[in-house]
């Protein structure tokens, strides 16, 4: 569902929730990730009363991308998804420090990306030492740090390794 709201407006959202009531799959709650997706989710919440909640991992938001410069257009459409929003959750307390810094509206609640350490655990931590990122691999990750950081370590830690993941 929020794949296509991206591309949906407001009133083809709202006809949406509508066959999906008809046929017996009513919508309690939207998640939406990234605000820029969200255009039609006050839209929604304004007609069918469906409260929703943003994820809120943009970039774009702390001005530190210059790949992602956010228009005045786009700090529009982000503050009208916040201010609507039950809940806005960044990622990290620096995205929702940057958030307020531009005077968004919204409930705040810092949400970082979970991690499954069931599927994500050391084998043997004694023994290893194993460092694995995931990201754009754009200047603004700062991967150059992340590569000097781990040639210090690897001075005393000969096992350690290193795997970097993304494209970019």
């Amino acid at each position: 569902f929020w794949r296509l709201n991206s591309r949906l407006s407001g009133r083809t959202l709202v006809k949406l929730i509508d066959d999906l009531d008809n046929a017996g799959k009513p919508i309690a709650l939207v998640h939406s990730h990234f605000f820029a997706g969200s255009g039609g989710l006050p839209y929604l919440k304004a007609h069918r009363g469906i409260p929703y909640v943003v994820s809120e991992h943009s970039s774009a938001l702390t001005g530190l991308n210059p790949e992602k410069e956010i228009s005045s257009a786009g700090l529009n459409l982000a503050h009208r998804v916040f201010a609507e929003a039950s809940a806005v959750l960044p990622v990290s307390s620096f995205l929702a420090g940057e958030i307020r810094r531009r005077r968004l509206p919204g409930d705040l609640t810092v949400v970082p990306n979970p991690i499954n350490t069931d599927l994500f655990r050391p084998v043997d931590p004694v023994n290893v030492l194993r460092i694995i990122t995931v990201a754009r691999l754009t200047p603004v990750k700062r991967l150059e740090l992340l590569l000097r950081s781990v040639a210090v370590l690897a001075k005393t830690k000969p096992q350690i390794t290193l795997d970097i993941v993304g494209s970019g």
